[in-house]
């Protein structure tokens, strides 16, 4: 069932619509949005925890942890479970729910395993990221010399 392309579709639209739901957080936020964000973003959750659970029924524990993928869906989905509980106790968002949602974006590389050109460009950026970390690294010492400099003849 899971393997329906109608169901990784239907996956990859809730994928993109939680990811924009994230990204639409800014400040300052009235308090009807943040509620309408809440909501959805815990009904997005809660059926990515359905999948994981269908999958894990479906597919048992160990073909499903054969898959790194699935790893990392569980791993996010437990987040999210993480950060709803963490939510409901305080009564009040903080710095660690926030972070909570950054990692939930993460979700969107999920998607390289079945959209191929996506696959590609993620594939180039990391090969592009290893040869340009020498560059990046020296960049980094400039900076970090450069700012204690700045420090030593403007303090």
């Amino acid at each position: 069932m899971l393997q329906r392309p109608g169901f990784n579709f239907i996956m990859l639209i809730i994928t993109f619509t939680n990811c924009l739901i994230l990204a639409l957080d800014r400040y300052p936020l009235s308090f009807k949005e943040m509620d309408t964000f809440d909501k959805m973003n815990i009904a997005m959750s809660f059926i990515f925890g359905i999948e994981m659970i269908i999958k894990l029924f479906g597919l048992g524990v160990k073909e499903y942890s054969r898959d790194g993928f699935n790893l990392f869906d569980a791993f996010i989905v437990a987040l999210s479970i993480i950060d709803f509980s963490l939510y409901f106790v305080s009564g009040s968002g903080g710095a660690a729910l926030n972070a909570f949602r950054a990692i939930r974006i993460l979700r969107i590389f999920k998607l390289s395993k079945g959209w191929k050109a996506f696959n590609i460009i993620l594939t180039k950026i990391l090969k592009s990221i290893k040869d340009i970390m020498y560059f990046v690294l020296l960049l980094v010492v400039f900076i970090v010399v450069f700012t204690i400099l700045g420090l030593e003849f403007w303090s």
